[in-house]
């Protein structure tokens, strides 16, 4: 578990940024990120979960997404997290923030998207007869290596063309909505 002085830079979220997130969860849940920076000296404090998510390049530490800790929220929300954790504010939140959006607006936008994720997951396994992986960075890259490995005239092919057309909405919405608007650099989150 994290340190005293982890605990420290534990920030709580205002309400109307909480009333948002836990309707959202895309940077906990594989969506907007594959990885998570650790800050130095966190290596050592990562709860057990996030320990076999443990990565490491470039002379830096990360967790893997999706976070083991979020099953349609944080599961450990009140317990002390990894700094990123309480730090990361999304584009839709620092829009809510500076009064660009409403926060119902802000909430119908993260409706939208997850209602168009899902719909992704389930055109997935309607094409493709199988599960979808459980984060959507890994999905899109799955439809993108079957659609480039699938003839135009297999009969999944037209499915297989709206998938493509799906995820490619939704990543760049995502981008648009959610990712800051300053560059994220490896020192934030590696996408």
């Amino acid at each position: 578990m994290p340190n005293k002085a982890t605990q420290s830079t534990m920030q709580k979220s205002p309400k109307k940024e909480q009333e948002i997130c836990v309707q959202c969860g895309f940077c906990c849940d594989g969506t907007l990120f594959a990885y998570a920076l650790l800050q130095p000296g966190e290596r050592n404090m990562l709860p057990p979960k996030l320990e076999q998510q443990y990565a490491r390049f470039d002379d830096r530490d990360y967790f893997r997404q999706p976070c083991p800790y979020f099953s349609g929220c944080c599961t450990i929300y009140n317990q002390p997290k990894m700094t990123i954790c309480s730090s990361f504010r999304c584009q839709l939140l620092h829009n809510v923030e500076s009064q660009n959006i409403s926060q119902a607006r802000a909430i119908q936008v993260v409706r939208d998207m997850v209602r168009l994720r899902a719909d992704i997951y389930g055109l997935y396994r309607q094409t493709l007869g199988y599960d979808a992986p459980a984060d959507f960075i890994s999905l899109q890259a799955s439809v993108t290596e079957v659609a480039q490995t699938t003839s135009t005239d297999d009969p999944a092919r037209d499915g297989i063309d709206r998938l493509v057309f799906k995820c490619t909405m939704l990543t760049l919405w995502l981008a648009k909505t959610f990712k800051p608007s300053q560059p994220v650099t490896p020192t934030d989150i590696v996408s």
